[in-house]
């Protein structure tokens, strides 16, 4: 019997690793944690012991044992978080727990992302500020903001990939973009080896409902601000994201 769980949605954030999620849990093959998010390599000091593991375990997949037919899966979408210096802190952790486990990213234009980060935030009451006032505080804060503070270098989308594969074989790592919702489950399915045609009931989950508008001069400063890591993402993983890419 394994001890250690096969595969997880490590991220992004606002990019519909919550569909992928309830999608993969309607498999008859796969086994995906409750709850969704398990936060287990992001929190405290880096777990490193069988005992902290089995509670991991535990928790998400119950006491009963990890079966050889079956695949076991998590989704937090903040253990690829990159830090505003570009650190990617979570990942090693990741491969310390196993080294062969496989990761899947979902990536969405980062700018409505952002935007997509902040309305739930807005909605939620957490806060009251405009996007516009969001964005500007975050980049002149000088690190001096608690409250979200990584909420613009979520999107350093470049520097996740390039952690990834520092750290894991490419055979390991699946990129999608979020804007493929349907064809994901495709991908995933075979990245994982399922059988084709496998049983989802596509859900696209989170959606913002009475969400206002980017204004097109901030879209263009944030796209201009994310330019170099699209770029960088597009070229390491072969994703085509030029339609990510600010207006010339």
């Amino acid at each position: 019997m394994k001890n250690r769980i096969d595969f997880m949605i490590a991220g992004v954030q606002k990019a519909g690793t919550t569909s992928m999620h309830l999608a993969l849990r309607q498999h008859p093959k796969v086994r995906m944690s409750r709850p969704k998010e398990m936060h287990y390599f992001d929190r405290g000091p880096h777990p490193k012991s069988e005992v902290d593991h089995r509670s991991y375990h535990a928790r998400g997949w119950g006491d009963a044992g990890f079966s050889e037919d079956l695949l076991y899966g998590e989704s937090t979408p903040k253990y690829a978080l990159a830090l505003p210096k570009g650190r990617v802190p979570f990942l090693p952790r990741i491969r310390a727990y196993n080294p062969k486990i496989k990761l899947i990213f979902i990536f969405r234009n980062p700018v409505d992302r952002l935007h997509s980060h902040w309305w739930m935030l807005r909605r939620g009451g957490q806060l009251e500020q405009s996007f516009d006032e969001f964005v500007a505080e975050r980049l002149n804060a000088g690190g001096k903001i608690s409250f979200e503070r990584h909420a613009l270098s979520r999107g350093f989308y470049g520097r996740i990939a390039e952690k990834a594969y520092e750290l894991f074989p490419k055979e390991q790592l699946l990129f999608l973009r979020f804007e493929d919702f349907e064809k994901n489950f495709d991908l995933v399915s075979e990245f994982l080896g399922l059988p084709p045609g496998s049983p989802f009931t596509l859900e696209n989950r989170n959606k913002g409902a009475d969400k206002p508008q980017i204004e097109p001069e901030q879209a263009q400063r944030l796209g201009i601000y994310y330019a170099n890591e699209v770029m960088k993402l597009q070229a390491l993983t072969g994703l085509n994201v030029e339609e990510w890419l600010p207006n010339s």
